[in-house]
């Protein structure tokens, strides 16, 4: 097996810190990957080392993760060699490698293109369970899904598992707080999907077409604690040119802001601490704030439907996540854009030639402490099948945890510090404000665990916008009997 020299490569890009994506994936035949015998740092991070003991070794046991094969997800857990276009692929390959020979195991990965059918692979593993059929060891698949098969006993309990230490930092510790529910944990969020802070909605500004229209400096506007949805209004209401001369405000023309019909309202969940639960003392609570809840969406209905300068783009089933956004955006259709971190990576934004600038979703308003970000509920979680045999968890465990390890120690660097930071942010500045987004994602149990909430206020937040109504107290009072079954559910009183 052909070999690369990928960690020395990533040593010295942090040297630099700019280095282009690309610069560290050429084959270099015979070469072998090596990773430091006794790694301290990773730039200017300790590196931190697993628990499991020296010499563990399972004899080349073979481990089977399923998996999606979608491009914003297909190189989360593995890539094989003849698939490596960059350093992200190159440090995932060098994972699976590093894993494989420290411990001893054989990795396998079935990826799955499952199109828009985001039960699948869930579904897959409940088909296995209630057939009794052990295909997989470990899966990961998008939160909404992959949590909820908790109420099925499907999947195995992370807590139980000796291998897996959930107070490590490659875990995300706020999902841990919110994801456990009254008798374990299920699934598990952390460094080794990369789709947690691809998925991760933020702002995006195309900042000479902003200074053509307005001389605000949008940067301190964010840094001052005074970027709140009433200024994004302030700002974009008055951008609007009938660009294609056509006298309809149509996806061809200029607009200070653009979003999206069906996701467009999710972020704000995050961003206004639209807070559905809470847990005290170990028990889901409710705290629903109506008052916040009904101005938040007065708020989000002034910007979607009272501008010029908004353009609310409609649901398309062939591109359900809106991706031709990016284009419209690099085109310098819009001045700000709603969409996720992962739009940088689209061809569309590595060509364009204005530079863009990345914020923070908008407060609600200044008396909010913060800036606060919402992954999307597609985002990956990791769950160990209920076939998976009960004498190989703590093996599968010791899977995980290493993996996860090597992630936060290096993948996530690579990812992040390297192709996020050092080729696609265009400035200093957006640095900063991508930390300021990624530090502080914050995510409900109502949200993780949506499904149990069947017509709970989180879906109700689009329906709202999209109708242009913000009456929270009458439909409150439609769902308050779903929310106290989802919270009964999630506390163990019923199923």
């Amino acid at each position: 097996m052909k070999r690369f020299l990928s960690i020395v490569c990533l040593l010295l890009a942090f040297a630099t810190a700019v280095s282009p994506l690309i610069a560290c994936g050429e084959n270099t035949d015979d070469t072998t990957t090596s990773q430091p015998d006794n790694p301290t740092t990773s730039g200017q991070r300790t590196i931190i080392p697993t628990a499991t003991p020296e010499g563990t070794n399972f004899g080349g046991e073979k481990i089977k993760f399923l998996s999606r094969a979608l491009l914003d997800y297909y190189d989360e857990i593995t890539v094989n060699s003849d698939e490596i276009a960059n350093i992200i692929d190159q440090s995932t390959f060098d994972r699976e490698v590093y894993v494989e020979e420290k411990i001893g195991v054989d990795i396998t990965n079935k990826k799955v293109n499952i199109g828009t059918t985001y039960a699948m692979l869930t579904d897959m593993v409940r088909d296995n369970f209630r057939s009794g059929v052990h295909e997989y060891d470990v899966f990961a698949n998008g939160v909404m899904h992959t949590a909820t098969a908790a109420f099925d006993d499907c999947l195995w309990n992370l807590n139980e598992i000796a291998t897996i230490s959930l107070d490590m930092p490659w875990y995300t510790q706020d999902f841990v707080e919110s994801a456990t529910l009254s008798d374990g944990l299920y699934c598990i969020a952390g460094d080794l999907c990369l789709s947690r802070i691809r998925y991760t909605f933020a702002t995006f500004v195309n900042m000479p077409l902003l200074a053509g229209y307005n001389d605000c400096d949008i940067y301190k506007i964010v840094t001052d604690g005074e970027w709140t949805i009433d200024r994004q209004f302030e700002i974009t209401s008055a951008i609007y040119e009938d660009a294609n001369q056509n006298s309809v405000s149509d996806e061809g023309d200029i607009y200070g802001f653009a979003t999206q019909r069906v996701l467009g309202p999710d972020p704000y969940w995050s961003a206004f601490e639209l807070n559905i639960l809470d847990k005290i003392d170990g028990v889901f609570t409710e705290i629903i704030d109506l008052d916040r809840m009904t101005t938040a969406t007065e708020k989000i209905n002034n910007l979607f439907h009272n501008s010029n300068g908004t353009y609310v783009r409609p649901y398309v089933g062939t591109d359900p996540y809106n991706y031709d956004m990016m284009t419209s955006f690099a085109s310098n259709q819009y001045v700000f854009m709603t969409h996720f971190i992962v739009s940088v990576e689209n061809e569309a934004f590595t060509q364009m030639e204005n530079d863009y600038g990345i914020i923070p979703m908008p407060k609600l308003n200044t008396d909010q402490e913060d800036y606060y970000s919402y992954s999307h509920d597609q985002m990956s979680v990791i769950a160990i099948p209920g076939t998976a045999p009960e004498e190989n968890l703590g093996m599968i465990g010791t899977v995980i945890e290493e993996l996860s390890a090597y992630a936060y120690n290096y993948t996530r660097e690579i990812y992040y510090e390297l192709a996020l930071k050092g080729r696609y942010m265009r400035d200093e500045t957006s640095r900063l404000m991508l930390d300021k987004i990624v530090d502080n994602i914050i995510m409900d149990a109502a949200m993780i665990y949506a499904p149990r909430f069947s017509g709970s206020p989180f879906g109700e937040l689009r329906t709202l916008t999209q109708n242009n109504r913000s009456n929270w107290a009458s439909t409150y009072r439609s769902k308050k009997p779903f929310i106290t079954r989802g919270i009964d559910t999630l506390n163990g009183v019923t199923k």
